[in-house]
């Protein structure tokens, strides 16, 4: 039985799993919390370093836990939160923190570069948009703002660049991890030498794109694990795309619903080329494969953030309360961007607002409220995508917030007018890094040919859906008065 070691690199976690050719887990999965730091300035990074340790740690534990089934891995495959940005010096140290695309001090920088530039035809070229959450607006940011900090960086990484050079001593990037830089042309597949200007970078200052898998780890890490010490370790995937494959959305049937701290709607596309949609990201998977989408900043965070303040608990019993009441009962109206806004609008300076309280509004109401904020987010994207891919028919779901809240997964199908499947496992993003990685090596099917996943079936509930439109039509209202 042929396995891949799939890694799986989160911004609140690090996880190891081994699995087949058929796309079935084998044994448990290794994890390690992973610490974000965020400040109230926009600051949102993470110690790379501390991530390479916490990535080994996962490693020596599932190998360590495998047995024989070592013996058995033929490949590994990797998915990495996409966006991140470290520099690092000539001996391929980081000089900088490695940011994410939460980091929105990067914000005025990106809006002038949306002044200065003609976005449109940036954005047909690269897929990408120029906000806070892409590389290209960060490394433009630093060069303004801290020069000597800038000066000292020879080369701008992604963390999955960063961890070939500790694991490999190899400075290498992806296709993948390159097309979510917003400083790649993801169609002529090369750097963009407009997006370059803008960063102000040259291609030398970036990692090489390469294409065929490492193999052969740098001694240390070669006695830590001598199952992998010359197995190939394919290129890293952007953990949507991950996310995407896993959940078995490949093709325009499938839309793949992912929604954790953040939340985002895709489709996977095995295409040699894709006519970038304007009000859709479109990032490479591989040289065979696409995803294409929006992105939402609001999630399960946004949740989180509103249940602290308003002393709720997160948990089976709130949701249970929030399910049980109709749809837009609570007549209120929110706009859910806690941490900006990025699919449709890409606002950076959007922000958090609520209108139509009364001393009637309790807690719950405003916690439902905001589940039904984020769905009609989410449609949003949904009829872009469906003007690319109309053939779609059913979404299947991931993340943390939707399996923990099937309130939350009904308000999704009743939105979103299509079923939505949530599957019983919740490691999409790992099974996708090792599917490319299985059949790259050839020990699996076609990605399309992977079987589907079992889980809960969400069916849209048709009455619901005049309650839903007309509030849609108020968060939309509320959005061109105060943000456009």
């Amino acid at each position: 039985m042929a396995l891949a070691l799939a890694i799986d690199i989160g911004t609140s976690s690090v996880r190891a799993s081994l699995w087949n050719e058929t796309g079935m887990r084998v044994g448990e999965v290794a994890r390690r919390p992973v610490a974000l730091s965020v400040t109230e300035g926009g600051a949102a990074e993470m110690d790379p370093d501390g991530l390479v340790r916490a990535v080994a740690e996962c490693l020596d534990e599932r190998l360590d836990s495998a047995g024989t089934d070592a013996c058995q891995i033929v490949a590994v495959g990797t998915s990495c939160f996409w966006h991140s940005l470290v520099g690092v010096d000539g001996e391929g140290r980081a000089v900088t923190t490695l940011t994410t695309w939460a980091d929105s001090r990067a914000r005025d920088v990106a809006a002038r570069l949306r002044r200065e530039t003609d976005e449109r035809a940036y954005h047909l070229r690269t897929g990408a948009m120029l906000h806070s959450s892409y590389p290209v607006a960060r490394i433009a940011w630093l060069r303004e703002t801290d020069k000597l900090a800038f000066g000292g960086v020879e080369r701008w990484l992604s963390f999955a660049d960063y961890l070939n050079t500790r694991l490999f001593g190899i400075c290498a990037t992806s296709i993948s991890m390159a097309s979510g830089s917003g400083l790649y042309d993801p169609n002529s597949m090369d750097w963009d030498d407009a997006a370059l200007e803008l960063a102000g970078i040259a291609r030398g200052n970036l990692a090489p794109v390469r294409t065929e898998p490492l193999s052969g780890l740098t001694d240390r890490f070669a006695r830590r694990w001598p199952a992998l010490a010359v197995v190939p370790w394919f290129a890293a995937a952007g953990d949507g795309g991950c996310a995407t494959i896993g959940s078995g959305c490949i093709g325009p049937e499938r839309f793949a619903l992912t929604l954790g701290t953040s939340g985002a709607l895709r489709v996977a596309l095995e295409v040699a080329s894709l006519p970038i949609h304007e009000s859709l990201f479109a990032y490479r998977i591989d040289e065979r494969c696409w995803v294409a989408g929006g992105a939402l900043s609001e999630g399960g965070g946004v949740l989180s953030w509103l249940s602290s303040l308003l002393g709720l608990t997160l948990g089976p019993e709130l949701d249970a309360e929030v399910g049980a009441m109709a749809p837009d009962d609570h007549g209120l109206t929110i706009l859910p961007f806690a941490s900006g806004e990025r699919s449709p609008g890409w606002r950076d300076d959007a922000r958090f607002a609520v209108t139509g309280m009364s001393a009637g509004s309790g807690p719950v109401a405003i916690a439902r409220a905001a589940l039904e904020s984020v769905a009609f987010r989410f449609q949003l994207i949904a009829e872009s995508l469906r003007e690319a891919v109309p053939e779609a028919a059913e979404i299947v779901g991931s993340g943390g917030a939707l399996r923990a809240s099937p309130a939350w997964s009904q308000i999704l199908a009743d939105v979103l007018g299509m079923p939505l499947l949530v599957p019983d496992s919740d490691e999409a993003s790992s099974r996708g890094a090792a599917l490319l990685a299985l059949v790259a090596t050839g020990d699996a099917r076609s990605l399309a040919g992977i079987p589907g996943l079992s889980g809960r079936l969400f069916e849209p509930d048709i009455a619901r859906r005049e309650a839903y439109c007309a509030a849609a039509r108020r968060q939309q209202a509320l959005y061109d008065a105060i943000i456009k």
